[in-house]
């Protein structure tokens, strides 16, 4: 969709774009899916330039971090 919907802007595409790939690991280690860590997706966010809902992507990121260091 986002790819071929020419009204937006470049970076608005890649915004989105970066959102759900971003939801999409935190739903696989959440489910324990993903190969990927807790520490390397929050530094994969942390790294994109533009990213719809960083915020709410942090805090999301944060709750599943002491969930974490619960559990050990």
């Amino acid at each position: 969709y986002f790819r071929q919907n020419k009204s937006l802007s470049a970076p608005r595409k890649k915004a989105f774009k970066n959102f759900i790939l971003i939801l999409v690991n935190l739903y696989r280690y959440r489910h324990k899916a993903g190969k990927k860590s807790i520490t390397d997706i929050r530094e994969k966010l942390e790294g994109f330039e533009y990213v719809n809902d960083k915020r709410w992507l942090l805090e999301k990121v944060a709750v599943l971090e002491r969930r974490k260091r619960r559990s050990l």
